[in-house]
């Protein structure tokens, strides 16, 4: 179990790195920055969970699984349309991430570096 739990556990840690640089980094440059960085993360966070498809592999795993590679095939061309066209509409929100946030009620200035970021 350890052995299939590693590659998510390097994941995690890896990520959890990410973040914590990012935000080391940007709490030396100004508050303002911090703030619109972890507005914009939220933002993508929140919409960036649909693109992720975790039901559909789920489907494919228990195909493949089960020895019945054929099905496997098939939920994974389903997966990839879903998860596909899902990935455009988010990836338009993300472009919009600024008029968003000011939609939100966040200040002009904020918004902006919330979209730039």
């Amino acid at each position: 179990l350890i052995v299939l739990t590693g590659g998510m556990m390097i994941f995690r840690i890896s990520w959890f790195l990410i973040k914590v640089t990012d935000t080391a980094l940007l709490g030396h440059v100004g508050t303002d920055v911090l703030a619109a960085s972890a507005i914009a993360d939220l933002w993508m966070s929140s919409t960036g969970v649909f693109t992720m498809g975790g039901i559909l592999s789920t489907f494919v795993g228990n195909a493949v699984g089960a020895g019945n590679k054929k099905m496997g095939g098939v939920w994974l061309q389903v997966s990839l349309i879903v998860v596909g066209s899902v990935t455009i509409p988010v990836m338009i929100l993300w472009f919009l991430t600024e008029p968003v946030t000011r939609g939100f009620g966040v200040e002009g200035s904020m918004a902006a570096d919330a979209g730039f970021f």
